[in-house]
């Protein structure tokens, strides 16, 4: 789940650990069984969720894994979606740092971003039922006050507590001209 919550395929992983890409394919498959979860994306969600306790908020500690990740992976609590972790990732792309929007609001944090996102979390949060959209474009200010503009790909999971209830979500971006070049 550490290799996969870094965003590495089938052959990374398989050469990471040592086994054939047939072995990799067959982990990941018994732990999306295990965890009865239909996709890569919830199997983060899970580890999210294995690293807290009943009804806690998340701590930054619980998401170091995804520091690494190639992907911007944010994790938001509540129905105002307020974030509880943002990567290293998420820092470069948006220009703005951990320490400045972690315990905000994603709409305090980014009073003027233009995307699809926000609605798509609001529907995720309501209905528990996982999303994905893009191309989508979103255009923020940095924290420099300066304009910034991308073009990407997300995938929105809930995250619930051990009653099922929907606590937050989780979301894992891509930015599409990179997915273009991988």
């Amino acid at each position: 789940m550490t290799l996969i919550a870094r965003g590495l395929t089938n052959k990374e992983m398989a050469h990471e650990l040592g086994i054939s890409e047939r072995g990799v394919a067959a982990h990941v498959s018994r732990l999306l069984a295990r965890f009865a979860v239909p996709n890569r994306a919830s199997l983060i969600g899970q580890l999210v969720l294995e690293h807290q306790p009943f009804g806690a908020s998340p701590s930054a500690t619980a998401y170091t894994e995804y520091d690494r990740s190639p992907y911007v992976v944010t994790v938001t609590m509540g129905p105002d979606h307020v974030f509880a972790y943002v990567n290293k990732r998420f820092e470069a792309v948006s220009g703005k740092r951990a320490a400045d929007v972690v315990g905000l609001p994603v709409r305090s944090a980014f009073p003027g971003l233009t995307a699809d996102a926000s609605a798509m979390a609001d529907a995720v949060y309501r209905t528990g039922v996982s999303s994905s959209g893009g191309p989508m474009v979103a255009r923020w200010k940095d924290g420099a006050g300066a304009w910034r503009e991308g073009t990407f790909n997300i995938v929105q999971q809930a995250l619930r507590d051990v009653g099922g209830r929907v606590i937050g979500v989780l979301e894992i971006t891509s930015e599409a001209d990179a997915d273009k070049r991988a």
